[in-house]
């Protein structure tokens, strides 16, 4: 059995630790005085709305079947790699 909520949850998660990450990324272009600072901002902007997005949907994930199994495992594997390509 899929449990949706609590895949919107970790996946939800995972775009937030990754908006993190392109916010550190964005250091890069301000220390070299490039022009790309808005386009990481920009991207770590639409990441963290993706995020919260998908972090909402999980809420109230809690309870008894706080369980990940192994089929919720690969599904957030797979979306994680999609979400992350785009």
């Amino acid at each position: 059995m899929i449990h949706p909520r609590i895949i919107h949850r970790i996946l939800g998660i995972l775009l937030l630790i990754e908006a993190g990450v392109l916010l550190l990324c964005s250091l890069l272009p301000v220390y070299y005085g490039e022009k790309d600072f808005f386009a990481f901002i920009m991207a770590s902007l639409i990441t963290v709305c993706f995020g919260i997005v998908f972090f909402i949907m999980g809420k109230n994930s809690g309870g008894m079947e706080n369980v990940i199994t192994r089929r919720d495992g690969y599904i957030v594997v797979t979306v994680s790699w999609i979400l992350s390509s785009l």
